[in-house]
Parts: structure tokens; C-alpha cells; sequence
């Protein structure tokens, strides 16, 4: 689905050849996916001294730069402005930040739920049930539901993790874009960076 690699090599020890598939912006007028509106906030992370490790940010530098209280606020605020208490996916840089996020939604009067690969299985079905069911509003996670997860209804996301991988962006992008019954568009609410560092999806 995503055919880039972190460490930037070829995939011709991997493949054959490569078809290519329909892109994006087909798939959107073929009603396979749903079209994007993203809004990009002007308060960005500051990123100066971020080192790249593995193809990507730092984890511990990047939380630094974004676990701030100004940064998370403009993210509450946002999402109560622009996102109509829709059922919605944040993607967090590290489980401190995520949880940080979900206090900050509690305080704003919002159930947000976090999920991250540390905790027990039970518990992250509980989070998981939790947002399909609209219990919650709201699910932080970390690194969980970038691939392999799909919940059609969900409407916004919230990128609160700036990334250097086109791919991640495209998996975390992708979370809203499937069809469902009713929904018309997605809303992408980026508090990172990304779409002016990698541009539209």
C-alpha cells in the first residue's frame, strides 16, 4: 500500500516489478476513498535540533519539542472548533504526550481514551470499543492504529506527531479516508507540520 522504505533503499531485492495502482486522487473520485479537508495550524512544534534516527524523528527529541502545553492546548482548541464532536484518531509522539492529550481533552470536557503497545490486550480492546461505540470521542494512541485498523465511521485526525516518513503519514493520513454511510469528506486537523513538509496526500 505503501511502497517506501525508512532507510531510502530500492525495493528491487523485494520485487520484480511494480504495478502501479490507481492513485489518491482516483480513488477519491471513485468514491473508494473519501476527499480530505485538512487544516494546518500555524502553531508548529519547533523542530530545530531534531536529529533523524532510523528514517524518522527522534522519539525523545521530538517529544520535547511537541509535549508542550501551548502546542496540546492549540489542539484542544482546534478540535473543539473544527470537528464537531466527531469520532476521531490523534496520533501522539510518545505515550507521556498521549496521555498528557487525554487529560487536556478531559479538562475541555471531551472523553478521550489512549492505546499504546504497552498496555494489555484487554485494555486496548476496551479503548478500541470505546471510540466505535462513541463512548469516547477521542482516541490517542501511539503508534497502534497506523495500519491494519479500520473504523469507516471515524472522521478526523489529528496529527499531533510530525514525521519525516511520507509512508506514516500516508498510513496515519489514511485512517479517515474510508467510505461509510453518510460521510462526505474527512477532516485532517495537522498541528505538525506534515502537510507543509510533505504537501497534500
Amino acid at each position: 500500500a505503501t511502497p517506501t522504505r525508512l532507510d531510502s533503499r530500492g525495493l528491487a531485492e523485494i520485487f520484480e516489478c511494480m504495478v502501479e495502482a490507481a492513485t489518491t486522487s482516483v480513488l477519491v473520485e471513485q468514491g473508494s476513498l473519501v476527499r480530505p479537508k485538512v487544516f494546518s495550524h500555524p502553531t508548529q512544534p519547533d523542530l530545530t535540533g531534531v536529529k533523524i534516527t532510523a528514517g524518522d524523528y527522534n522519539e525523545k527529541q521530538l517529544d520535547i519539542a511537541c509535549n508542550q502545553a501551548r502546542i496540546r492546548g492549540d489542539i484542544i482548541e482546534h478540535w473543539v472548533a473544527r470537528a464537531n464532536n466527531q469520532p476521531s484518531v490523534l496520533f501522539a509522539v510518545s505515550i507521556a504526550h498521549s496521555k498528557a492529550l487525554i487529560d487536556d481533552f478531559g479538562a475541555a470536557g471531551v472523553v478521550a481514551v489512549h492505546v499504546d503497545g504497552s498496555q494489555p490486550r484487554q485494555e486496548r480492546e476496551r479503548a478500541l470499543t470505546a471510540i466505535r461505540s462513541g463512548e469516547a470521542r477521542v482516541l490517542c494512541n501511539v503508534g497502534i492504529v497506523t495500519e491494519g485498523w479500520d473504523f469507516p465511521q471515524l472522521a478526523v485526525c489529528v496529527l499531533a506527531r510530525p514525521t519525516a516518513s511520507i509512508s506514516l503519514l500516508l498510513q496515519m493520513w489514511g485512517r479517515v479516508m474510508r467510505p461509510a454511510p453518510g460521510k462526505t469528506e474527512a477532516l485532517v486537523l495537522d498541528h505538525a507540520g506534515n502537510v507543509l513538509r510533505h504537501g497534500m496526500l
